[in-house]
């Protein structure tokens, strides 16, 4: 069950032409493997940032909306800044601060975009032995992050969750500090890839939660959204509904053909 409400397929068939689609992929992401050695031009890229750019500029357009297609190209070169040790202008926009945890190894960094009126947090994704091991943790365990207790049946990847976990602590008052400066901010946005994917959902769905709570007047009013690239599933099918009925579509859940 997908976690979000909207999958976005990376499959497109291509015929034959002018535009040859695995010279591009090849010389953009060499990763990118054909998923059919008997279909001419069927592609579904590898699961490194670079592929998936491949893919987000090349095969997508012809399967979406162009205004979609560029809100995911715009968000992803967030998730893909995550990667980089130093990035102080993530996609153009100003960096606040880059958060981490030695144990867990999990990174990213807070930014914020005046002119969308937007704070945008983003995630790394599995890049260490230590994201590994988390990735292999697959038992399934409640919703239960610092300050926040999920509805009941709720039950998520509990190496994603010591993941976001191990950070929600010092990103929350980040969050927080900057809504307070800039009351301006209109939009609270989740970004990742792979892992790091995974943990902006259970990051976007905690906000999301804590807005309810009381206290929590700076976090109200402010639309949230969460965009994964190359993610796993986060949680059960209860979890995945959760998202869909309290983010709909401003859930936006990048996926490889086979993923689910």
């Amino acid at each position: 069950m997908s976690s979000s409400s909207t999958s976005v397929n990376s499959s497109r068939q291509y015929s034959e032409g002018s535009l040859d689609p695995e010279a591009i992929l090849s010389e953009l992401a060499p990763n990118t493997r054909r998923a059919n050695p008997s279909a001419s031009a069927q592609f579904w890229p590898s699961s490194s940032p670079a592929s998936l750019y491949a893919f987000l500029i090349f095969v997508l357009p012809c399967n979406i909306q162009s205004d979609t297609l560029q809100e995911l190209i715009h968000y992803f070169k967030y998730a893909s800044s995550a990667y980089t040790p130093v990035c102080p202008r993530p996609n153009r926009a100003h960096l606040v601060t880059h958060f981490s945890n030695p144990v867990t190894d999990i990174q990213g960094f807070v930014a914020r975009d005046n002119e969308r009126k937007e704070i945008i947090i983003a995630f790394r994704g599995s890049a260490s032995v230590a994201d590994i091991l988390l990735d292999s943790q697959i038992i399934l365990v409640p919703f239960l992050t610092p300050g926040i207790i999920a509805p009941h049946g709720i039950k998520v990847h509990s190496g994603f969750l010591i993941a976001w976990d191990s950070i929600a602590a010092s990103v929350f008052p980040i969050v927080i500090s900057q809504l307070a400066l800039h009351p301006d901010i209109r939009r609270i946005i989740t970004v990742g890839h792979s892992l790091g994917g995974a943990i902006s959902t259970l990051a976007a769905m905690s906000i999301m939660i804590r807005q309810h709570e009381e206290g929590a007047d700076v976090l109200r009013g402010r639309e949230i959204k969460n965009y994964s690239y190359g993610a796993p599933r986060a949680g059960n099918k209860t979890f995945a509904e959760f998202v869909n009925n309290h983010l709909g579509v401003n859930a936006y859940r990048v996926v490889h053909a086979d993923d689910g």
